[in-house]
Formats: C-alpha cells, structure tokens, sequence
C-alpha cells in the first residue's frame, strides 16, 4: 500500500534507516497506515521454469501499532538468456 509521506514521516524513515534499517522496503499498514511494521516470517524458494528463473518469495508481517496482520507472496520471474 502506497502512502504519501509528509515531512515528519519521511524524518522518522531516515532516522529509522540511519539506526537499523538497511535493506528492504518500507511496508505500511492497511488498516493504520502505521510504517512500525514486524516481520515475523520471510522465505524464498527459487526455481527453473521454461526458460525463466521464478522466486517465490513470502512473508508474514504484523502492525506493532493496531495488531493488524499481512500475508504476503511475491512471484519475481526472470528470463535465462
């Protein structure tokens, strides 16, 4: 989810990146729009398919504001050349 972030959001973005997060994506909470986001499960399995390189990756994500819960599957496919 998409959210259009203010001044003050985007401070807390770069404080929080500064002390711990380094790497991913921000995730934002459907219900509260809340970005205090807990992953609680990530994985990934990789495959070959017909000529394409096929990850499936899936994670599990908790709002630490609302207690509201994410379910998540990202299919990336690229072609093998």
């Amino acid at each position: 989810m998409s959210v259009k972030l203010t001044f003050w959001k985007k401070v807390r973005l770069f404080r929080r990146y500064l002390n711990h997060q380094k790497n991913g994506v921000l995730v934002t909470c459907g219900i509260c729009n809340s970005s205090n986001i807990e992953f609680s499960y990530q994985g990934e399995k990789e495959r070959c398919q017909e000529g394409h390189k096929v990850v499936i990756y899936k994670s599990d994500y908790k709002c630490n504001d609302c207690s509201a819960s994410c379910k998540n599957v990202q299919g990336w496919v690229k072609k093998i050349d």
